[in-house]
């Protein structure tokens, strides 16, 4: 984070995966636009306001912004969001908020706030840090999905499903 501060993000990010045995897989996942390559599937407007709940290092946020009015990425990890806020930074994307939240219930937006909703990775998690059953969180979580996204709204829930929802 301090290197992608002080430097281009993505001359940090590569300096960095160098180090690594994961390098071109990391690398691919956080800076890689194709990660929002499916958009064209959904009607998205100028005029649209995004959330992107668990938006980890922000693939898809950078993927759809310049097509919608706002995303807001919510992630849990305060570090993504500052590797989030420099790189909107330096990328002169100033459509793109940041907030450090989770699955928690009530999301803290209003009601029918959003027209689009992105799950990319994140409905199967919903149980690890909740006790109870998992099929009875997941549900609670996209009720409550519900309830931010807008009537005529879109939802992309993209998860392996770890609980084995029947």
């Amino acid at each position: 984070l301090q290197e992608c501060e002080r430097t281009p993000w993505r001359e940090a990010l590569v300096g960095t995966v160098q180090k690594s045995s994961k390098q071109s897989a990391l690398l691919e996942y956080v800076a890689r636009p194709c990660r929002a390559a499916w958009w064209p599937l959904l009607n998205l407007q100028p005029r649209w306001r995004v959330l992107d709940l668990g938006c980890g290092w922000g693939a898809i946020t950078f993927g759809l912004a310049p097509y919608v009015a706002s995303v807001v990425a919510c992630d849990l990890d305060p570090e993504r969001l500052r590797f989030l806020k420099v790189r909107a930074v330096q990328d002169g994307v100033s459509n793109v908020q940041l907030l450090c939240a989770g699955d928690t219930s009530p999301l803290p937006f209003a009601d029918q706030e959003f027209d689009l909703v992105v799950l990319s990775g994140v409905l199967a998690l919903t149980p690890v840090f909740k006790s109870g059953s998992p099929i009875a969180l997941q549900r609670e979580f996209l009720r409550e999905v519900g309830r931010v996204l807008s009537p005529e709204g879109q939802l992309l829930l993209a998860d392996r499903n770890r609980w084995s929802l029947r």
